[in-house]
């Protein structure tokens, strides 16, 4: 077989007999006699090769995927290419690289249709874990309906379909808690999003391989040339800290925000043990929240303790924050929102250099309203990178929640602001 549409359970070899386009078009320009047939999905019997059951998909299939759990065969189209006339040719409109396909769930024992659904484009190869599918490009789909697969959004607490933003040129490998590729992992463990590995340099094809409780990466390489080839063999250290990015919806209704921790200056995401998200904000990644200045100071420093890590880095020289307390990828609705909502607000604050206390006094007003009047955080904390938190219950927020600041000495800052919806 010309193309990889071929997958094999206990007893039984499916498989796809067809030409694909390129290979179509080369026995075109060598005058060769084309074949007649229509591309048909084979269930052979392994012990003797007698066909069980046949299926003709009418689109290009070039890929294929069993999920022994469910007995299921899928079967994807990336675009709608269709068999007309003895040729491929686009199904509707010119083809770009997000025309809708088509996919399958076909019963492995039968032929049986289970499913079938045409809404997205669908990435070969696919992965199937549990009663979900992964295709190529980081979109998740249900084993049992085809639609796209749901998870609770930490933020908002409500389901929602999911993805995450692969990079790299090779596609996904993957084991019940990793997703990996190219430059980096997906956390499926927890769904606290993707974790990048600089400085690696694993191939164009998969070699970011979990298996065992070890992540082991052959020396591979790739085409480019690389002054590294080195083979690592890697296993999992829970004391280590997981700083990702998390996958937020891009739907364009507002939902508001249950739960969300915003840790300024922070490396990345990140889950509390109590399961708040914090995200990172940055002035390379604002979360949609607005800073006056546009561009004040950041700073990282080392964790003050084990839990302290919302402590470590914060902003400074900030004269007012503007949070959005609705999750949209629409910015006209994220805009518009006006809804007066209640939450429990926390501010977390650490002094991150050498201050003695008096020497860094300031005040944080709540929607306009003085929260924590002459604020000395060396004072309150008892010293310097020590974290002090301060939360103010109750608090009514029409649209975006405002914190404003004015100092007396020194200037403010901030290291963390999370938010409880009541």
């Amino acid at each position: 077989f010309l193309n990889r549409g071929i997958a094999v359970s206990n007893d039984t070899v499916f498989c796809v007999d067809t030409l694909a386009p390129a290979t179509l078009e080369k026995l075109k320009k060598a005058g060769r006699r084309l074949p007649s047939l229509r591309p048909v999905l084979y269930a052979l019997d392994l012990a003797g090769g007698k066909p069980r059951w046949q299926f003709e998909p009418g689109v290009l299939v070039l890929n294929i995927t069993y999920a022994p759990e469910r007995d299921t065969l899928i079967v994807p189209c990336r675009n709608l290419i269709v068999w007309q006339d003895g040729a491929w040719a686009a199904g509707g409109d010119k083809p770009s690289r997000n025309t809708p396909g088509r996919m399958w769930g076909l019963r492995g024992k039968s032929g049986e249709v289970l499913w079938s659904v045409d809404e997205a484009p669908y990435f070969e190869p696919h992965i199937a874990l549990g009663d979900m599918i992964l295709d190529r490009d980081g979109y998740s789909y249900d084993l049992l309906s085809g639609r796209r697969h749901q998870r609770v959004n930490l933020l908002t607490g409500q389901k929602e379909p999911w993805n995450f933003r692969k990079g790299g040129c090779n596609y996904l490998v993957a084991c019940p808690t990793l997703v990996t590729w190219r430059t980096a992992f997906y956390d499926l463990a927890g769904h606290s999003g993707s974790m990048p590995l600089d400085g690696m340099n694993m191939g164009c094809t998969p070699t970011m391989l979990p298996a065992g409780g070890v992540l082991n990466v052959p020396n591979f390489g790739t085409h480019h040339k690389r002054s590294r080839m080195t083979a690592l063999a890697m296993v999992h250290r829970p004391e280590n800290a997981l700083w990702t990015d998390y996958s937020d919806s891009a739907a364009k209704e507002a939902v508001p925000i249950r739960r969300a921790g915003f840790n300024f200056g922070a490396p990345g995401d990140r889950i509390a043990d109590d399961g708040t998200l914090w995200l990172s904000v940055t002035s390379r990644k604002p979360e949609n929240l607005t800073l006056d200045p546009k561009q004040p100071r950041w700073f990282q420093v080392e964790a003050p303790g084990a839990g302290s890590w919302i402590a470590s880095s914060g902003v400074s020289d900030v004269s007012a924050i503007a949070i959005p307390m609705v999750v949209t990828g629409d910015k006209r609705a994220r805009r518009d929102d006006k809804q007066v909502r209640r939450y429990d607000v926390r501010l977390c604050f650490a002094e991150p250099g050498d201050a003695k206390p008096g020497e860094r006094v300031f005040t944080v007003a709540v929607e306009g309203e003085p929260a924590l009047k002459d604020l000395d955080i060396a004072k309150a904390a008892g010293g310097t990178r020590k974290p002090l938190v301060r939360e103010l219950k109750n608090v009514e927020v029409t649209g975006e929640l405002n914190l404003s600041f004015s100092a007396s000495k020194g200037t403010p800052l901030l290291c963390g602001v999370e938010i409880i919806a009541r």
